[in-house]
C-alpha cells in the first residue's frame, strides 16, 4: 500500500477520535448543568416533598389500622364463637372416650362369658344352679324350711 493511503487512514482515525472526545466533553457539561438545575429544583421543592410525604403516610397508617381492626375482629370471633364450640367438642370427646372404655370392658366380659359357654362343666353347673336341672343318675334334694 502506498504511504499516502496509510497516512490518510491515520489522519481520519485521529480526527474521529478528536470528534468523539469533543462530543464526550459536551455531554459531560450538559449533564453537569442538568444536575445543577435539578439540585436547585430539589431545594425549592423540599416543602412540596415534605407535604407529599405527609400525605403518603396517611394511607400507610390507614392500612395498619385496617389490619389491626381485622385482627381484633378475628380475635373476637374466636373468643365468642369458636372457643364455645371448641369447649363443647372437647366435652363430647371426653364423653365418647368414657363410652369407648365402658364398651371395651363390656366386650372383654362378653368374650369371657363366650369362652365359659363353650365349656361343658360350666353349662352343667349353670343349668343346675339357675334352672334346677339334674343329670341322669343324680338325685335332687329340696330343702326348705
Amino acid at each position: 500500500m502506498p504511504a499516502n493511503v496509510e497516512e490518510t487512514k491515520d489522519l481520519a482515525t485521529a480526527t474521529f477520535i478528536m470528534v468523539l472526545i469533543k462530543e464526550n466533553s459536551v455531554l459531560e457539561r450538559s449533564l453537569h448543568d442538568q444536575n445543577q438545575v435539578n439540585t436547585k429544583r430539589e431545594s425549592s421543592g423540599n416543602i412540596k416533598a415534605r407535604v407529599q410525604r405527609k400525605t403518603r403516610r396517611f394511607p400507610f397508617k390507614l392500612r395498619y389500622l385496617t389490619v389491626l381492626v381485622l385482627c381484633g375482629i378475628a380475635a373476637y370471633h374466636y373468643w365468642t364463637v369458636q372457643k364455645v364450640e371448641l369447649t363443647e367438642l372437647n366435652q363430647e370427646q371426653q364423653h365418647l372416650q368414657t363410652q369407648v372404655i365402658n364398651l371395651k370392658a363390656q366386650r372383654s366380659e362378653l368374650a369371657k362369658e363366650q369362652k365359659q359357654l363353650n365349656d361343658k362343666a360350666y353349662i352343667e353347673r349353670y343349668a343346675s344352679e339357675h334352672y334346677h336341672l339334674i343329670l341322669p343318675g343324680q338325685v335332687a334334694f329340696n330343702i326348705s324350711h
